[in-house]
């Protein structure tokens, strides 16, 4: 990704924001058609990658589909004692599901056992690799959804802005899978759920291929904007929170400035 000088009115508007308020916050946008335009703050900080590590698990399963090494009409067994907090699986007590609902329970909901199932079947060996491959240094899949052991041991999953923005610029243009695995993918994600943080920022009508994520003192939101004036790569990650509302108005706050300068 080109990493042009940032644009001074946009880091100026960005400071005024962001000044007094709790936490620390990433911000990058970077516009992925037309004119060419970048602006980034401390993107390549190393965070809890809370559910934006998702997109990873995701990209990784249409690999070894592609590579015929598992099936997406594969089921899954999904038995009571892997059920997590956080998604409808618990509720739903199906004894299996196939990979292509996991997926899309994953994505769309967060679902936190369909993450973990989706995370037995691929092996977190490969799924690093796979961040390997596609240059993403500071991306580590190190414990599964909800183990809090895990985190009291410090096996964290972690990534940057940086990273995911690459990542997801990769996803727009084609560069992860085959044309077709991309597409399926993009269209999982334009289904995500959420009406809060950077969908509150653009017209329902313009789509926008999103994810986000949250742990304590944590939220993260990462987006491609398709609007009829050009397409927008965007991202907030926040950490050391006091407030969760006061990081959903400030990331508003952001993606509005994103909008004004990425699309002015």
């Amino acid at each position: 990704m080109n990493r042009n000088h940032p644009c001074n009115e946009l880091d100026q508007e960005v400071e005024q924001c962001l000044a007094g308020n709790p936490g620390t916050f990433s911000v990058l946008v970077h516009r992925l058609s037309g004119s060419d335009f970048h602006y980034e703050r401390l993107a390549d900080r190393v965070v809890p990658s809370a559910s934006l590590i998702k997109i990873l698990i995701m990209v990784e399963v249409f690999r070894q589909s592609t590579e015929g090494l598992l099936s997406l009409s594969e089921r899954l067994e999904a038995p009571p004692s892997k059920m997590v907090p956080f998604g409808l699986l618990p509720l739903l007590r199906e004894p299996a599901y196939s990979i292509w609902d996991l997926l899309v329970y994953m994505m769309t909901l967060s679902d936190n056992t369909a993450a973990n199932l989706l995370i037995d079947r691929l092996g977190m060996t490969c799924v690093n690799a796979l961040a390997d491959r596609h240059g993403l240094p500071q991306t580590r899949l190190r414990r599964k959804m909800m183990d809090f052991q895990a985190r009291l041991e410090n096996r964290e999953n972690e990534t940057s802005l940086a990273d995911m923005a690459r990542l997801m610029t990769l996803l727009h243009r084609d560069a992860v899978d085959s044309p077709e695995s991309c597409a399926s993918m993009r269209g999982i994600m334009m289904t995500e759920c959420s009406a809060a943080g950077l969908r509150r920022c653009a017209p329902s009508s313009w789509p926008m291929l999103r994810k986000t994520g949250e742990l304590e003192g944590i939220r993260h939101d990462l987006c491609v904007l398709y609007a009829p004036e050009g397409t927008l790569l965007m991202g907030v990650f926040s950490t050391e929170l006091h407030h969760e509302h006061e990081a959903e108005e400030l990331t508003v706050a952001l993606g509005r400035l994103m909008i004004k300068y990425g699309l002015g």
